[in-house]
Formats: C-alpha cells, structure tokens, sequence
C-alpha cells in the first residue's frame, strides 16, 4: 500500500455532522455497460470519491439489453457501433471540458481512447486506462488490436489492472511502474445468508436427500465454460460417490447441453439463471464449486459463499484466476473429466481437506472486499491528479 493510502469500509459515506470537502477535481468514468455486480462497486466509489474533494461522473452506454435504473445519478448514452466492431462514444466533446481525469476500459475497439490521447497531449485531461491489459483468451500479443491496445495503454497517464499478475506482465512488458495500479477486482459479498429453512425448501424442491453431496456449476454458459466437461466429469463423480447430485445454474449459448443432461440423468438438475437470495440458497447447498472452463470472478463468487472450488488448467483463465492458490482456498486440476472428477471426490470424501479450503475461501472473502477494491481505484486517482504537483514517481511493488 502506497503512504498515501486512504482505508475504506465497503460503504463509505462522511458522519452526518460533517461537510464534505469542497470540490476540486472531476473524474469521468467510462464503461460501456454497467453489469448488475459492479453497481455496489460504482456507489462506493462515488462517496469515497467525493469524500476527497472528487467528483465522479459515471458515464455508461446503453443497448435494448441493458440499461441501469439503480444509478439514477449515472449518464447513459447510446454507443455507436462501426464497422469492423469498432465503437464511438458520442460523450467526447462534453466530458473533455469538464473532466480532470477520464477513466476508460482498455478496449483497442473503443476509438474514444484514441481521441482522449490525443487531446491530453494538447491540454485534455488526464486519461487512465482501466482492464486486463490483454485479451487472456486470445493470447496473440502480436494482433494489431493487442498492439493498438499497447500503444495508448503505455501512453495513458496510469492504467488500473485488475490484479497484481497484470501489473508485474506489464512491467516485464517495458510498461512504467509509477503508473500501474493493482485494484484486485471483485465482487460484492452477499447482503445477507439464507435462513435454514430456506435451504432445507431448496433441498426438496430438487428432489435432493438430507444426505446428498452436491457440486454447484453458477456462471454463463458458453464453449469456453466447458459445461459439456463438467457433465462427463460428472459420471465419474457419481460412479465413486453414490450420493453426488450435481446442479447446473446459468445461460447462454450451450445451455442446452445442461438442460439435456438433466433430462437424462436424475442426479443432474438444471435451474436456470440464479441471483441475489437465489444464488446464495444454492451455495448454502453446495458442497463445492466447479469451474470446468475459464475462470473469472466466479472464483471470487466461490469464496465470499465459503465453497471451495475446485477448476481447470488452461491458458486462456482471466486474471482473476491468481486469486486461487491450491489447496488452500480450491483445487486446481488437468483439464480432463477424470482428473477434474478426481478433484471434485477429494473435496467430497476428505472433510480434513473440504474444512481446510473453507477457511482459505473466508480468508480469500475478507481480502476480496469491494471496500479495498475502492480504496486502491481512489488512491490510484489521487496519486493520478497529484503526480505532477508532487514530482515524485511512486515504484510498484
């Protein structure tokens, strides 16, 4: 943590006695859709915000799909799509004579990138870049979007990596260490736990025994997630653990796979899309996670629900899946059906083990906080605004 460091619960908001600090600065954020877990993350943000004197406008693009009505305060706009897959935010003009800083995602597509560039180097705010730092599950680091990514990323006044991997690759990548920030994205923990009741209604409504060890699949359903994996996997399970049900929640393009299995096999249920309370019952029930395909914040999902996860080696994992460490808070096995079955049967026959990973999934939820992840996003942006009053050049590390 730099010496600046400011420290934040996860809602930060001044005594109500207190005045907030006159205003001295205003950042922009720009993303191209608000998805339903980053609004507490966007809330948070704002007060901690503007307990420094900051402003923080929150600028979003909107299709027939998504549209925030929780940030009444945030400001829509309609992105433009181009050929090619290109994009424009038609926010340029209005956000460069207001802002001191913008913040946008590292996306080589999003051409308002470019043009903020280039105004900061004619008196423009400050631009920030905030994101992956590369495609993971496409690992051309030679692509022209790769390369056109790199170009304006080095060129940014500071760039926000989700995780510390990504700022020690980009570094060994030539980038300027003052100016990466690791912001350890997360996810909101859940607001509250379900009561047992709720859990036990939950159990008998799948057709589930008091003494049924269940696996929980809760995420998207696209090739890359490799539900199909998870089903073979799931055979085997069954074969070494009579009493294994597994439950499979989420959408998406291969969903039918996992409504397919349900119907053929009675210890398979497909729930469909689960959220709030409904997924916080469903972890309640599960035994383990598992993550057949690629890793993202699912994993952090896992840990603030205390249910070790068990996933797969791959390459194509987004960052976040250095926030697993094996055998401590989750296993990590082959990418194969039988050897992610063996996974999933150690976590369900060695207790010593399953109590062990539980602990390491508190551990991992009590550091995985939006709270931190706040306050490193709001001491990158002060540092950002104060570098060149200070002098000073900060080393990551």
């Amino acid at each position: 943590m730099d010496s600046h460091a400011r420290s934040f619960s996860d809602a930060p908001v001044l005594p109500a006695n207190a005045a907030a600090p006159p205003l001295r600065a205003q950042v922009a954020l720009l993303v191209a859709v608000i998805t339903h877990y980053r609004e507490p993350f966007y809330e948070t943000l704002r007060f901690a915000l503007r307990n420094e004197g900051i402003e923080l406008r929150l600028v979003y693009g909107v299709t027939d799909g998504h549209w925030s009505r929780a940030l009444d305060w945030a400001e829509p706009f309609r992105v433009r799509r181009l050929p090619g897959g290109a994009t424009w935010f038609p926010v340029f003009a209005s956000v460069l004579h207001s802002a001191d800083v913008v913040v946008s995602e590292d996306a080589s597509r999003h051409l308002v990138n470019y043009a903020f560039l280039a105004a900061r180097s004619f008196g423009g705010p400050k631009l920030v870049l905030w994101g992956h730092g590369w495609d993971h599950q496409k690992v051309r680091p030679r692509s022209i979007p790769e390369r056109l990514k790199t170009f304006v990323s080095r060129r940014a006044d500071g760039f926000l990596a989700y995780t510390p991997g990504i700022c020690e690759a980009l570094i060994a990548r030539g980038y300027d260490g003052s100016r990466l920030h690791d912001v350890r994205n997360t996810l909101p923990a859940p607001d509250s736990w379900p009561e047992p009741g709720d859990v036990d209604r939950l159990r008998a409504s799948l057709g589930l025994t008091p003494d049924a060890r269940v696996a929980l699949y809760c995420g998207q359903m696209y090739p890359l997630k490799r539900v199909e994996l998870l089903i073979d996997a799931a055979r085997v399970v069954k074969a070494a653990v009579p009493e294994f049900e597994l439950v499979l929640a989420g959408a998406g393009p291969t969903q039918a796979a996992a409504e397919s299995a349900a119907e053929r096999e009675p210890y398979i249920h497909y729930v469909g899309p689960i959220f709030g309370a409904a997924k916080t019952r469903h972890f309640a029930l599960a035994d383990v996670c598992v993550i057949p395909g690629i890793v993202g914040l699912a994993l952090v999902d896992a840990f603030h629900h205390h249910v070790p996860s068990v996933v797969t080696r791959m390459q194509t994992h987004g960052p976040e899946i250095e926030y697993l460490r094996h055998e401590r808070n989750g296993l990590m096995t082959e990418h194969s059906p039988r050897d992610l079955a063996a996974g999933i049967i150690r976590v369900l026959q060695d207790a010593e083990l399953r109590s062990s990973l539980v602990e390491g999934c508190r551990k991992s939820s009590a550091e995985l906080t939006i709270g931190n992840m706040v306050e490193r996003f709001v001491n990158a942006i002060v540092y950002t605004l104060d570098a060149d009053k200070a002098h000073r050049r900060l080393q990551y590390g």
